[in-house]
């Protein structure tokens, strides 16, 4: 009995040891199942209806742009969106009890091909790391996939306040630059060169606004009623845009495109930065050069100007 035993024993650790060899062999790994599935796989978004607690608002794709009001709308989060993953979860009796009922968004996303496809968006996980979405069963998505469906119809607005990669001539509060076959001028209030190591004309060469976000504050709010300063750009084709600046605000400052009806925080631009090497070079300039004695620079503008322009960035 005792010799069955011992046999018996040792046959069981035999194959225990087997087992620990084979399952650690190169190549023998246990591939699990991918735990998120394609959600959208194959849809081709071509028009996004969402309702939250914003309101409503509707995009659609007019190639090769997203449109939004009739306007160019940023189509990013759109195209996150369509590749977005997530884990499918266990069907609860109630779907209020991951915020779906009722859900903080709803999106109505529509096809080339005419199909439909609804998502409720929920609450956020636990781990603050993603939503409970639902669809053809309910999943954890990502934050950044669809966090934005609750945000405000703002996020989609096209956040390109300037750009402009080629300015011909640029003026900011009555100080104009142009571009000439010599190089940049100061043209106004007083034709001078900028040639010279102390300059880094560079920064006339490419302006550019990117919206950190958008305001629905009154223009006088923000102080751009009236404006405390503004950039004017011509390109080389002749077309002028305007943008007026206004109060500081978290590091940014108010800015509004002319005509646009819409005011933004963008980043302070190094030019009219008052420590930037570009500005320091100009006001040095300045003051060395030798006007006629009529009331002073001032009268001409150019350190009131530059003064008047950057007061709000110290």
């Amino acid at each position: 009995m005792k010799r069955k035993l011992i046999i018996s024993v040792s046959v069981l650790i035999a194959l225990i040891a087997v087992y620990i060899a084979v399952t650690k062999l190169p190549g023998k790994k246990v591939e699990e199942e991918p735990r998120s599935v394609p959600l959208l796989n194959g849809f081709e978004i071509i028009s996004l209806d969402v309702e939250n607690s914003h309101g409503k608002y509707a995009l659609t794709y007019e190639a090769p742009d997203w449109m939004m009001d009739g306007e160019k709308a940023d189509g990013g989060h759109i195209v996150r969106l369509s590749r977005m993953r997530g884990e499918p979860q266990p069907d609860p009796n109630d779907p209020a009890v991951f915020g779906l009922d009722p859900p903080a968004a709803k999106a109505t996303l529509k096809s080339g091909d005419g199909k439909t496809v609804i998502l409720l968006i929920g609450d956020e996980t636990p781990d603050k790391t993603g939503r409970y979405v639902m669809t053809d069963g309910i999943y954890v998505v990502l934050e950044e996939y669809v966090g934005w469906l609750i945000e405000d119809r703002y996020i989609h607005k096209n956040k390109v306040i300037l750009g402009e990669t080629s300015p011909k001539r640029i003026e900011f509060n009555g100080i104009r630059f142009e571009l000439t076959d010599a190089g940049w001028r100061m043209t106004s209030p007083y034709d001078h060169s900028l040639k010279g190591q102390e300059f880094n004309t560079g920064v006339l060469e490419s302006l550019e606004f990117i919206a950190a976000d958008f305001t629905d504050k009154a223009p006088a709010e923000c102080g751009l009623e009236p404006p405390k300063g503004y950039v004017t750009v011509w390109n080389t084709a002749g077309e002028k845009t305007t943008v007026y600046f206004g109060d500081k605000s978290d590091g940014l400052i108010y800015a509004s495109r002319e005509g646009s009806g819409e005011i933004a925080r963008v980043n302070i631009p190094d030019f009219l930065d008052k420590n930037a090497p570009f500005q320091y070079n100009i006001r040095r300039r300045v003051r060395h050069l030798r006007l006629p004695n009529k009331g002073g620079l001032r009268e001409f503008g150019v350190i009131g100007g530059l003064d008047e322009l950057i007061s709000l960035l110290q």
